[in-house]
């Protein structure tokens, strides 16, 4: 929850400063303002990914003092490892399309990564023994993650070389 807090506040700030540049078409300021953002996000991201690597463990134990809890705790800490890394992207860009008013590009987004993550998350439930019917969860929720990240990046790349750039003026000939 410390992590997403943090994205999402990234995501916030994303937000606000990439709508005044959207909505003042100052394009160099807005790839300024998504830089930053991410240039921030990242270093969250894997500050949160390296404390869950380095002092997980640590951090159950401050939790709980039940020995099967902290046990079952750790055999999903390299899914939090992993996780701050990959949604990064869908938080930073959440706040990008929300500040440019590009709706629809995040719920296509959403409906790519649910198309992964409910065949993902079913076969898993299916296929996996009982005990790692919760590792199968994880997996198809950062498969969901992945996919809305990878959508949304591919998304961007094609409004910044289309709509969220300078546009040549008309060519005057004197």
């Amino acid at each position: 929850m410390l992590t997403s807090y943090a994205l999402d506040g990234f995501a916030h700030a994303a937000e606000a400063l990439t709508g005044r540049s959207v909505g003042a078409r100052r394009w160099a300021e807005f790839g300024r303002m998504v830089r930053g953002a991410a240039w921030f996000s990242l270093i969250t991201a894997g500050i949160a990914s390296l404390a869950f690597a380095l002092g997980g463990e640590a951090l159950i134990a401050l939790l709980t003092g039940l020995p099967e809890v902290r046990e079952t705790a750790a055999s999903y800490l390299p899914w939090m490892v992993a996780m701050p890394l990959i949604a990064v992207w869908s938080y930073l860009l959440d706040g990008v399309f929300i500040g440019a008013t590009a709706i629809r590009e995040m719920r296509n987004s959403i409906f790519a990564g649910l198309a992964a993550y409910l065949p993902a998350w079913w076969l898993t439930q299916a296929l996996l023994p009982e005990s790692l019917t919760n590792h199968g969860l994880w997996l198809a929720f950062t498969l969901f993650t992945l996919v809305r990240s990878a959508t949304l990046i591919a998304y961007y790349h094609q409004r910044r070389r289309s709509d969220w750039r300078e546009k040549p003026g008309p060519l005057v000939v004197q």
